[in-house]
């Protein structure tokens, strides 16, 4: 489970970069999830056998070669999908 966990993440991320989303929210959001969690030491533990932590989940995700590859599809999209070349008349760009 843990590894398809570490997946999961990987792609969301990947997803999100290529919807144009910046990808350095995502270690982030896992680490405010992480804040946010009030578990048992029990909860904890039995968590821990099967589901990396917040806190790990969020060290995966911003490493170097995960973050370029990350920002290289985010980079790529993110001019196609500002809202401003769609809506704004040329004269307000």
């Amino acid at each position: 489970m843990c590894r398809q966990e570490i997946e999961a993440d990987y792609i969301g991320m990947m997803l999100l970069a290529a919807a144009g989303y910046d990808p350095h929210e995502a270690p982030r959001a896992l680490e405010k999830v992480g804040k946010m969690e009030r578990k048992s030491t029990l909860e904890k533990l039995l968590s821990s056998l099967s589901h990396p932590s917040c806190k790990k989940r969020s060290q995966l995700l911003s490493q170097p070669r995960v973050m370029r590859k990350a920002m290289t599809l985010y980079t790529q999209v993110k001019g196609k999908n500002d809202c401003r070349t769609c809506f704004m008349p040329s004269t307000c760009r």
